[in-house]
């Protein structure tokens, strides 16, 4: 995962590498909430795809920069609920498309 946060980190421009934009250590470490309020930034919107196509950036994400402790939930999507504080909940439409994003 580190390897593509970093690739997602240089592929930045330069209106995204601003002082408020989250880096691959807000990504990793640090409060639950800066974690979650970088996650938002990078994944609202967002459609989660395998590999992203050529000229998709601003509107796909790879699956592979997500933590190793994440879930999707959703339209069709069993949710358990269990609650576990370190874990990033997805929630996508259909399309997988990113509609929010929180830890638990």
């Amino acid at each position: 995962m580190s390897a593509d946060l970093d690739e997602l980190a240089y592929n930045l421009s330069p209106s995204e590498s601003s002082p408020g934009w989250p880096t691959a250590a807000d990504l990793q470490h640090g409060s639950r909430e800066r974690k979650e309020k970088a996650w938002r930034h990078v994944l609202l919107g967002k459609q989660i795809v395998s590999v992203v196509e050529k000229g998709m950036e601003e509107t796909q994400v790879s699956q592979s920069i997500l933590p190793e402790n994440h879930r999707f939930i959703g339209v069709g999507r069993l949710e358990l609920m269990d609650y576990n504080e370190d874990r990033l909940t997805i929630d996508v439409d259909e399309n997988t498309v990113v509609r929010e994003v929180s830890f638990r």
